[in-house]
């Protein structure tokens, strides 16, 4: 009895439960796993009836009306199942990209997962997967992206596209490595781009409350310490309270849910995660772009109107585009690479300065907001930016001393254009400016959304009584210039730079990125026997690791097991010998200073529990050591590196 759009989006649920159930009861006798050759194996990990299922996903999903998709739970579902088997799939080294397009079973194997990947992609797009898992469909994108960009290379190299497709027939007409690496780097950064605007909206939902969401609070962790968010009130009355105070407010602390704050770290987690996903999805499309700027696909200017303002964005272009020279070779090739990734290093240098201000302004105002200081100004100040992605920003008002009479505020803002950046009451085109938002409790939340990537904003408040007379007979005072995209990962940043810096062989901007990775990790007064810290006398910084997602913490390690193998081929600090200049005190010290960052990386690998890469530092101590322990050098500290490396290995 069911009949139109009921009866045709209940088949197509019917649809994906059979091929569901088709699926779960397909277990045949199979070839014992050592009989097996490579295409059985695949063949028995990517059945006809997973194809099949992924397939029906497909057609119910992307290829009907929005009003006609199945049930979200049950797209949902099938997508988490499906990916969990495709990354399952992936961990099986036979579905590495194959070194040579030749190798016909390899690519038509590698094709199918592929083309199965990019359906659960293109599903999780159509259907806003972002909104409910930001996370989930960030990964998905970022490893098609990667493998999408990894199969372009290898079809380069083969000058054209070389797969025979899928031997069912099922697949053929959907094959990806049929298409040209161009038509292949073409789909990398349409899918990276569309990857974006989805972790962007979906992202959101992850924002922490504690202000952490406008900058890179790693790399503000310095400034942190010299000028806390938390900065203690001025002594009044109220700090002369009663013990009773006291212990009331001791027991409000007592009283807080621990689930609340459970729910608040996983949330900064999964915003630090979320940010590490942005980074990666940029790196993809950049690196694309900069192969089709070489195919003459792309224009320059069409890279940099995406850029704009973003001076971290056109950072990693710089060096992406030196990466790509390196791989190239050619004459002049090092000068080219070096002009690039300096270019790169002061870009990242300015865009530093520039979050430095804001995250100032934002300390000011949150300063003055708990010690209840009103600026004593007849206008209000400016205010105060909560959070911000690529396409939204969130405020509150600042403290105003007028703020007992406000029932109302207003937020007015533009884009920034030449030197005037003063902002009027007239200034609401902005979809959110211009409302009139009631202040409720004291509190009011002020949103601005449909900005524009990578675009520079300015905004100002102006301030209502109850009889919707404008308080201070002006509007606030304007903000500083804001850029519209996620927080800018600017310790990533200096770390990537380091990164392709080595492998161009650039080595004093690769000692220039880790010296400031390096800055902002350690901290010459923590304790050396704390707990982030057993063994250097130099310690990490506990509150840049906090704020730093488990990637950057890697990054960072790598970063110092990198200059110090340059400072060991620069400096001829072999294991085997002394350099020429002989046993002297200086290379003495060099060598111990080597320890010495070789101890705080077994501090930090400690502290990621990753005790292959902290053995891997007490190897390189012996290593250093070895030709004073050869020769008998009496030295003090050498006994003690030797002691910590004894220490280590026999925890």
């Amino acid at each position: 009895g069911v009949e139109g759009q009921p009866f045709r989006r209940a088949e197509r649920e019917l649809t994906l439960l059979h091929s569901f159930n088709k699926l779960l009861f397909s277990r045949g006798d199979h070839p014992k796993e050592d009989k097996k050759d490579d295409k059985q194996r695949f063949s028995s990990i990517m059945s006809d009836e997973l194809i099949g299922l992924i397939d029906a996903l497909r057609v119910s999903v992307c290829g009907s009306e929005p009003e006609l998709h199945p049930d979200p739970d049950l797209v949902y579902d099938t997508l988490v199942f499906l990916w969990r088997k495709l990354k399952m799939f992936m961990q099986c080294h036979y579905l590495e990209a194959p070194e040579s397009m030749h190798d016909q079973q390899k690519v038509d194997c590698y094709d199918t997962w592929l083309w199965c990947l990019s359906v659960l992609c293109e599903v999780a797009l159509v259907c806003e997967l972002a909104s409910v898992d930001c996370i989930m469909t960030a990964e998905m994108i970022c490893m098609l992206g990667r493998r999408l960009e990894r199969a372009a290379d290898c079809i380069n190299q083969t000058q054209g596209s070389a797969c025979g497709g899928y031997d069912d027939g099922k697949l053929s007409s959907f094959s990806l490595l049929k298409k040209s690496n161009t038509k292949l780097l073409k789909k990398v950064c349409e899918v990276t781009k569309k990857g974006l605007e989805a972790l962007s909206k979906g992202v959101s939902a992850l924002i922490p409350r504690d202000h952490s969401a406008i900058t890179d609070t790693a790399c503000m962790q310095k400034c942190m310490s010299l000028h806390p968010l938390n900065a203690s009130s001025t002594p009044s009355e109220e700090q002369n309270g009663t013990d009773e105070n006291i212990v009331k407010v001791e027991e409000e602390k007592e009283s807080e849910s621990e689930n609340e704050v459970c729910q608040e770290t996983e949330s900064k987690s999964l915003f630090m995660l979320a940010k590490d996903f942005h980074l990666e999805l940029n790196i993809i499309y950049h690196k694309a772009s900069v192969k089709l700027l070489l195919l003459n696909e792309v224009t320059e200017s069409d890279l940099l109107d995406r850029i704009k303002r973003n001076k971290v964005s056109k950072a990693h272009l710089m060096i992406q585009k030196a990466s790509l020279e390196h791989s190239r070779g050619g004459a002049n090739e090092s000068s080219k690479i070096k002009n690039l990734l300096e270019e790169a290093s002061i870009l990242i240098e300015k865009a530093e300065l520039e979050e430095r201000k804001i995250y100032m302004a934002t300390v000011k105002n949150l300063a003055q907001k708990k010690n209840k200081a009103g600026p004593g100004e007849n206008s209000p100040p400016p205010p105060i930016l909560i959070s911000r992605t690529d396409h939204t920003f969130t405020f509150a008002p600042a403290v105003y001393d007028l703020e007992k009479q406000v029932s109302w505020y207003q937020l007015c803002g533009r884009a920034v254009q030449g030197v005037n950046w003063k902002v009027r009451l007239s200034d609401c085109s902005i979809p959110g400016t211009g409302n009139m938002v009631p202040v409720v409790s004291g509190e009011c939340l002020l949103m601005v959304e449909g900005l524009q990537s990578n675009q520079k904003y300015v905004f100002a408040v102006a301030a209502y009584d109850s009889q919707g007379k404008l308080l201070g007979n002006a509007i606030g005072d304007t903000t500083l210039p804001v850029l519209a995209c996620m927080p800018a990962p600017l310790l990533s940043t200096w770390a990537h730079l380091a990164q392709v810096a080595f492998q161009t062989e650039q080595y004093a901007i690769v000692k220039r990125a880790c010296n400031k990775l390096w800055s902002h990790y350690t901290d010459p007064r923590c304790l050396s026997n704390s707990k982030h810290n057993r063994f250097a006398s130099t310690g990490l910084h506990k509150e840049t690791l906090q704020h730093s997602s488990p990637h950057l913490c890697q990054m960072f390690l790598t970063s110092i097991f990198t200059e110090t193998e340059i400072n060991i081929q620069q400096a001829s600090l072999h294991w085997d010998s002394f350099s020429d200049s002989g046993p002297f005190i200086w290379e003495q010290e060099a060598r111990l200073a080597e320890c010495e960052r070789m101890l705080l990386a077994m501090d930090l690998a400690i502290y990621l529990n990753d005790g292959g890469t902290a053995l891997r530092a007490v190897v390189t101590c012996y290593r250093l050591l070895a030709p004073l322990i050869y020769h008998q050098i009496t030295c003090f500290s050498v006994v003690q590196v030797c002691k910590m490396g004894y220490n280590y290995i026999y925890i």
